[in-house]
């Protein structure tokens, strides 16, 4: 997944290529970081622009739906001032889905903030299954607005359009525009539409300017770690310890100097081997091996009793559920 970043143009987030399966078995791959950099979208110029007659640019007919704040009137007017075309569903070639996630919840409010990201991902959901119904779309454009420091609407809702994307490449041109809303991110979200064929399908509004990513090897052994983690004495705790990321993130503890570490996970039987392949490595570390499992709380709390203080977590334990976006029994699943 790509990472959110604040106020500077480029940022880095570690993404990891973590397994592959084959006939039921588990094949451990090369693993490589990676990071994210946002490069500045030179201005559209107008022979991108779609001409009179074609199945996109100005002349396609955009249906818009979703979200009905003033953003997304102040939207509207803007594609309509600069030559878009605005029509219903079944007369449209182009469907433009607004998600506001300006005037949802404050971020400081946990517990309704994930109420309004889960109203906003389903939202998405059953928007795409609407795409997909409609055999006269042929490009869709979804915006997002989003003014949360975090940016965790617009990263929950791009990392759902990723998915989404490389389900329908064949038959479908998929694109996200995210940001705070603005007159001028209007006019250029127009100007995205107008342009034909879209050379990006992902867009990030910041500093008055687009911006879009492009994925950076990254090696393990080049990325700091603070002094104070590594440093200390007190033990690291990585959950999902003895998963392909928990194990990558052992042994870069162990590159930055880590003392003690504890690896927890809920069967300690798997892939004890490499384990032992670090303790050999690294024979000045403790690794230490528990088996604990973090959705159990009051097993979590018995054990987090005995450790003490440590120095830091990296909370890395999941459970993969794989299926389709239009697949998706959104209440039964997300939930």
């Amino acid at each position: 997944s790509f990472d959110c970043l604040s106020e500077r143009r480029n940022t880095s987030n570690r993404t990891t290529c973590l397994q592959q399966k084959s006939n039921n078995r588990e094949i451990d791959v090369d693993t490589k970081i990676y990071g994210v950099q946002w490069i500045k979208q030179l201005p559209i110029s107008s022979s991108e622009h779609g001409t009179p007659g074609s199945s996109s640019g100005s002349s396609t007919p955009w249906f818009v739906f979703g979200s009905t704040s003033d953003n997304v009137k102040m939207l509207t007017s803007s594609l309509t001032d600069r030559g878009l075309v605005l029509s219903q569903l079944d007369s449209a070639s182009g469907m433009l889905l607004v998600v506001d996630c300006c005037e949802k919840v404050s971020c400081d409010d946990t517990m309704n903030l994930e109420k309004a990201i889960y109203g906003c991902l389903k939202l998405v959901v059953e928007s795409c299954r609407l795409f997909v119904q409609s055999p006269g779309i042929k490009r869709v454009c979804v915006v997002c607005y989003d003014i949360s420091n975090a940016g965790v609407f617009w990263k929950s809702i791009t990392a759902l359009i990723r998915c989404f994307r490389a389900e329908v490449a064949s038959s479908l041109d998929v694109l996200t525009i995210c940001g705070r809303p603005s007159l001028d991110m209007h006019a250029a979200v127009a100007s995205v539409l107008m342009s034909s064929p879209w050379s990006e399908f992902e867009y990030l509004w910041l500093s008055s300017s687009l911006y879009f990513p492009r994925l950076i090897h990254h090696l393990s052994h080049s990325i700091p770690a603070r002094a104070s983690l590594c440093k200390d004495t007190r033990p690291v705790v990585v959950t999902g310890g003895l998963g392909s990321l928990g194990l990558l993130v052992a042994e870069w503890l162990c590159m930055q100097g880590a003392t003690h570490i504890v690896l927890l996970s809920r069967s300690v039987n798997a892939r004890l081997a490499r384990v032992r392949s670090l303790r050999i490595k690294f024979p000045a570390v403790s690794i230490e091996v528990q088996a604990v499992d973090v959705t159990n709380m009051r097993e979590l709390a018995s054990y987090w009793d005995t450790l003490g203080e440590v120095s830091g977590v990296f909370h890395l334990a999941g459970v993969i559920h794989e299926n389709e976006i239009l697949s998706i029994d959104f209440d039964l699943e997300v939930c």
